[in-house]
């Protein structure tokens, strides 16, 4: 399992299932969970739709 962390945000965040721009959570068990890799990629080429022009650093992590 997976979770994709936002790297560059004030506070630790990680990328949640619902809308937004992008979509984040400062809850952990709150993340988005993927069952792979691809998946969490996926997600993230998702979320880059939504803000083209901000530079945001997406991180993908096993979830412990």
């Amino acid at each position: 399992m997976y979770v994709v962390e936002i790297v560059n945000s004030n506070k630790p965040c990680w990328i949640a299932e619902w809308d937004g721009d992008p979509p984040r959570t400062i809850v952990f068990d709150n993340a988005q969970i993927f069952v792979d890799e691809d998946e969490a990629s996926k997600r993230i080429e998702e979320c880059k739709k939504f803000h083209p022009f901000k530079k945001i650093v997406y991180k993908i992590t096993k979830k412990q």
